[in-house]
């Protein structure tokens, strides 16, 4: 059948939506073939907003490509990413629409410093942070300088790395630290992506450091890992920061691509914000994301659904 609200009118054989929503769906799948991005991304919000009980495949969606010899691999990683929810705090969105905005809890009043590692041509998350009177320290080598200026944000041509080498103009977090008198600090929050190097960031700085932040927000690049290459590295990226922080916000990156294994799908670049545990007490919940203050980063596709992160 052809479901449309407008042609509904003048053609018998094409139901509206309306009439649709009546029917015992469940067993049906329904095909999204509005070729006008915006137009299809409002049908998919519909459908939602509507319940329907029917599968629902989208052309626009990017395909998920099924690697059934991962399928140990995704069941830990998924493991290792059960979302809880921080008790008495709720999520809240910071950042420009799409590609940039990241989730934290809404509790950024008390804190006095952020760090942002990877800033290319967007400050929105750092100005919203800096509104609370955060003082926000940008890094970025790639950049000369950033693309608005804020006295609160606060440059440096400086990135990320495991270790110091300034030849390729990167310091290790211990240094940057030192060089901001932020040794003692506490309550911190970060957010990373840099495109990759968060991975030997991770593997690298202590677990000590790691405490000193309140909340740590990341765009995790290879997740999937499709040429099944350093599965146990990665495994002990989410281990460690495990043993400090709570998983509380995850939302997968529509620019890359998905894949599933069993009954699992990941997407090769993931967002996941963490909140530390000596701060929050936590408490099991139920978890499917996007959320409704999620939004996906390519505007023109629907976000990937990633299903049952949470309580078990």
């Amino acid at each position: 059948m052809i479901v449309d609200d407008d042609l509904a009118r003048y053609n018998p054989d094409i139901i509206s939506m309306d009439r649709f929503k009546d029917r015992d769906s469940e067993h049906e799948t329904i095909i999204i073939c509005a070729s006008d991005p915006t137009q299809n991304l409002e049908i998919v919000k519909e459908l939602k907003k509507r319940k329907i009980q029917a599968q629902v495949k989208n052309i626009l969606s990017l395909p998920v490509v099924h690697h059934p010899e991962k399928e140990d691999y995704f069941n830990r990683v998924k493991e290792l990413l059960r979302v809880r929810k921080a008790s008495g705090y709720e999520l809240a969105r910071f950042g420009r629409h799409n590609d940039g905005g990241y989730v934290l809890l809404n509790d950024i009043q008390n804190c006095r410093i952020a760090y942002s590692f990877g800033i290319n041509d967007d400050v929105s998350w750092d100005e919203e942070i800096a509104a609370y009177g955060v003082e926000v320290y940008c890094y970025d080598h790639t950049i000369h300088t950033l693309p608005k200026e804020n006295t609160k944000l606060h440059f440096n041509k400086i990135g990320i790395g495991a270790t110091d080498s300034l030849g390729t103009g990167l310091l290790s977090i211990d240094t940057i630290l030192s060089l901001n008198k932020h040794q003692k600090e506490t309550g911190m929050i970060m957010k990373m992506d840099v495109e990759g190097a968060e991975w030997e960031f991770i593997h690298q700085v202590g677990s000590e450091i790691l405490n000193r932040f309140s909340q740590l927000t990341f765009e995790f690049h290879h997740v999937a890992n499709p040429d099944f290459l350093n599965c146990e590295d990665t495994l002990a990226v989410f281990e460690k920061l495990n043993q400090t922080h709570q998983v509380i916000w995850i939302h997968a990156n529509n620019y890359d691509i998905a894949e599933r294994a069993g009954e699992v799908i990941l997407p090769n670049t993931l967002e996941i914000t963490y909140a530390n545990k000596n701060q929050y007490q936590f408490e099991p919940t139920e978890y499917d994301c996007p959320l409704s203050i999620d939004e996906p980063n390519y505007y023109l596709r629907p976000d990937i659904e990633l299903k049952g992160f949470g309580a078990v």
